[in-house]
């Protein structure tokens, strides 16, 4: 079974965007830690982290999407955002994006982009390759043609429980609906998101691309009349209180098509934080940490956030990895 989510981390470089000072201020009013990975090509980590299982098993993919055919240098390889240690990851031997990932327990769904992104391969064989790696069975849906990236999480999210709470296609998109539910409902309990609104706001479906972590819930703000029915249905299918439901405003990046989630990486950690604290015990017990060793990675981490910016820039990123100004220009 899948444990909730306690743990978030997202690009260095989502510090420099508008919406990050709003975010960072909701997770710490929601008593949410969080840390900031450090090498990233750009603020989707999502699509390029490993992926934890329900079985205690990571993956990892290759990460070469065609969208980024032509801009190479966005392409994160996600052994050098924590080098120098690495992740017990099983190698799916498939491009994937985590964006098109959604771990259910027992069953994973994607969309059918994974057969476009591995052409050299059977229909069958991407299914055998993804049933092997992630220890749960596919469940494929139709890629939403207007998205071009073909990922699962801007349509449908697991609730746990084999239950799915897919987003408003009943508003908008009612042949898509049906398609969806065709694929799902053999698998889960479907439950939809639907708003009641005299003039729908055309980003409504970001909704679904919320942020959960630790039984809190960060979603997106539209600033329309749907927000407040989103965080009802979102607070009734994950029962959570509306005080555990913090509103984003993240226009530039559904600007830049994505959300919350794809910008956060998400994991359950029994012990430690990856990064400030280093590896957890539990997944890395190979690895010993000295104190030296974890000093050396926060400067690194402190540098690689600040390149030449203001004193008052490092002093806020010394603090939020716990060394002092005079440790990283010593």
């Amino acid at each position: 079974m899948l444990n909730t989510p306690n743990r978030v981390y997202f690009s260095s470089h989502l510090a420099g965007y508008k919406c990050w000072r709003e975010l960072e201020t909701a997770l710490k009013r929601q008593n949410i830690s969080y840390e900031l990975l450090p090498y990233t090509a750009d603020i989707w980590v999502r699509d390029f982290m490993p992926v934890q299982c329900a079985n205690r098993r990571w993956v990892g993919y290759t990460y070469a999407p065609d969208y980024l055919r032509n801009q190479p240098q966005y392409i994160t390889d996600w052994h050098k955002v924590l080098p120098p240690h690495r992740l017990p990851c099983n190698d799916a031997q498939l491009v994937l994006d985590g964006g098109n990932i959604i771990m259910c327990d027992d069953k994973v769904i994607l969309t059918n982009k994974i057969f476009v992104e591995n052409p050299t391969l059977t229909q069958a064989e991407v299914l055998q390759r993804v049933q092997e790696a992630f220890g749960a069975k596919p469940v494929i849906v139709p890629w939403d043609k207007t998205e071009p990236y073909g990922h699962a999480d801007g349509m449908v999210r697991y609730l746990g429980n084999h239950r799915v709470l897919l987003t408003n296609y009943m508003d908008f998109d009612s042949s898509l609906r049906e398609q969806l539910l065709l694929a799902l409902r053999p698998h889960f309990d479907v439950c939809e998101l639907h708003y009641h609104t005299t003039k729908p706001h055309k980003w409504n479906w970001a909704y679904i691309n919320f942020l959960w972590v630790d039984n809190r819930l960060f979603v997106p703000r539209l600033n329309a009349e749907e927000d407040e029915q989103a965080c009802a249905q979102l607070g009734e299918a994950f029962g959570i209180p509306r005080k555990h439901i913090e509103l984003i405003d993240i226009n530039m990046l559904l600007r830049l098509g994505g959300g919350l989630n794809c910008v956060s990486w998400t994991i359950y950690a029994p012990l430690s934080p990856l990064i400030k604290d280093e590896f957890s015990e539990a997944m890395h017990k190979e690895f010993v940490i000295d104190a030296e060793t974890e000093i050396k990675h926060k400067l690194l981490c402190v540098k690689q956030c600040v390149h030449n910016s203001s004193r008052k820039d490092l002093a806020y990123w010394c603090k939020v990895y716990g060394i002092s100004i005079e440790q990283v220009i010593g």
